[in-house]
């Protein structure tokens, strides 16, 4: 695009390639474009996921080829122990907790703030859950507060997976609740609106 003239952040290697970025990320090549680059990778930073790192970038590259070869997928759907998923249930109880932890520390956190923390923590735990199987569900966010889960090759052993872990979670955290009156096959999470 010639109209516009290159922002001084970006190298000019990666001016070049930003029409085929932008295309993947159906956003025309702009400043939007730019920041929308900037703000993603930011977050990904501020959670401590060091994208600069090449280690770490090639290892989030092997993790989608994973993620794109169902290898998740086909661990959990071999996974019928009890007990197996109630210890990954349990690790992420921990995990959680532990973000939480690191949250309440933050000086003048309201605790409206620390709710809204604690939902961003879960959510994200659950949206990560559903996209290393992304071929085979579908997750879309209704209204502030309520999530859908459901598989549209209508696959029962992957809900009952999620299912059985989102129920382990609940007994943990008062913010989760499910709606009983969901759609069958369907995971129905309601989580505080923030």
């Amino acid at each position: 695009m010639t109209s516009l003239s290159r922002p001084w952040r970006i190298k000019s290697s990666i001016w070049e390639n930003l029409d085929v970025i932008c295309t993947k990320l159906n956003i025309k090549k702009s400043y939007n474009c730019t920041d929308k680059l900037i703000e993603a990778s930011s977050s990904l930073i501020l959670e401590n996921i060091d994208i600069t790192n090449q280690d770490i970038e090639k290892a989030l590259v092997g993790m989608e080829y994973l993620i794109n070869n169902d290898l998740f997928y086909y661990l959990i759907i071999n996974c019928n122990d009890e007990k197996i998923i109630s210890q990954i249930a349990n690790i992420l109880v921990s995990f959680i907790n532990n973000k939480i932890q690191q949250t309440i520390v933050l000086p003048d956190l309201e605790a409206e703030s620390l709710v809204c923390e604690e939902r961003k923590i879960i959510e994200n735990i659950i949206r990560g859950l559903t996209y290393s199987v992304k071929n085979h569900v579908k997750i879309t966010t209704k209204a502030r507060n309520r999530i859908d889960i459901f598989s549209p090759l209508n696959n029962v052993k992957i809900i009952n997976f999620l299912y059985k872990i989102i129920t382990i979670l609940k007994e943990h955290y008062d913010i989760i609740s499910l709606d009983n009156n969901c759609e069958k096959d369907h995971i129905c999470l309601i989580l505080p609106s923030c």
